[in-house]
């Protein structure tokens, strides 16, 4: 019965060193899951920077191809009807104003004429 007792203590001793391990070895898993879950926690954020990020950065790219396609529209468009009529306003009033200069000057050379005659 010693070496009963004796093998009792034993299996009593491994019995707690295997509660000790496996108590030591959830307290990793717990630790280890909280850790994973933080990593997760923080990538996902990161994850949701870098879209928020990359959603920014294409509407101003689309934003910049669109004022680059405006430009060469403007560029490359023959001039508008609007500018041909101002064009042709213009030739107008330039008539109109060289007449009135040439009737001006007719004026002061018959006003010149009268002058000379008294």
């Amino acid at each position: 019965t010693k070496q009963a007792k004796s093998e009792r203590a034993k299996l009593q001793a491994r019995a707690e060193n295997l509660e000790s391990a496996l108590a030591a070895s959830k307290a990793s898993a717990v630790a280890a899951e909280e850790a994973s879950a933080a990593r997760q926690q923080a990538m996902g954020s990161e994850l949701k920077a870098a879209r928020a990020q990359t959603a920014s950065l294409e509407a101003a790219l689309r934003e910049a191809r669109a004022q680059v396609a405006a430009e060469k529209r403007i560029s490359s468009r023959p001039p508008s009807a609007e500018v041909a009529e101002l064009k042709v306003e213009r030739q107008r009033w330039a008539r109109h104003v060289s007449e009135q200069r040439e009737q001006i000057h007719a004026r002061d050379a018959e006003l010149e004429a009268m002058r000379r005659e008294l």
